[in-house]
């Protein structure tokens, strides 16, 4: 018996002695040995353009990291709007003063305006005045006279501003003409007093 020998191959006649049986035989065309299993990959290596392309997964999406930062700007832009209220220009003392009219619907009200506050009665006894924080007062010249936007908050809890539009007439006596209300005419009643230095 022959045993085989990496380290020494055999020479000569017996140089197959030990060694596997190697058969130059092909298969026949359309005969398949019965433990063939059929691949692919070439096939589909070379309908992908010669090299195999493997499917790329999902891109993880990075929410989580714009989600901080937008909660981020929302709470600085809240605390800045909190905190900082528009300085408000003071209204000027030509209109400071408690206002009144003679027209029947509006005989039993009246309204105050301050350097930095607006009051509306509310009622038909004059002590029911409701007063609001001016944040912002606009002036307009013209021939008419002055026209006004004052911008005031309803409650001391913030909100939506709103605002009082009139026009200021300082021929003697001295009117104001409330916006929407054109035939109702407003007169000062009472003049704020002047405080000293």
């Amino acid at each position: 018996m022959t045993t085989h020998d990496p380290a020494n191959p055999p020479s000569g006649d017996n140089a197959d002695v030990g060694a596997p049986r190697v058969s130059d035989k092909r298969p026949e065309a359309g005969a398949r040995a019965a433990d063939a299993v059929k691949d692919y990959r070439g096939a589909w290596n070379a309908a992908a353009g010669g090299r195999r392309r493997v499917p790329r997964l999902p891109a993880r999406r990075k929410t989580l990291p714009w989600i901080g930062a937008l909660a981020l700007v929302a709470a600085g832009a809240w605390a800045l709007d909190v905190a900082y209220v528009p300085s408000a220009a003071p209204l000027p003392a030509s209109v400071l003063g408690v206002w009144s009219t003679d027209a029947r619907e509006y005989s039993d009200r009246r309204f105050e305006l301050r350097p930095d506050s607006v009051f509306f009665q509310v009622g038909p006894v004059e002590s029911m005045l409701l007063g609001h924080k001016i944040i912002a007062v606009s002036q307009l010249d013209s021939p008419d006279g002055s026209s006004f936007l004052i911008n005031y908050l309803e409650d001391d809890d913030g909100g939506e501003p709103l605002t009082f539009t009139f026009l200021f007439r300082s021929a003697d006596p001295q009117q104001i003409v409330i916006a929407g209300q054109r035939d109702v005419v407003w007169t000062r009643r009472v003049v704020p007093a002047q405080r000293a230095p």
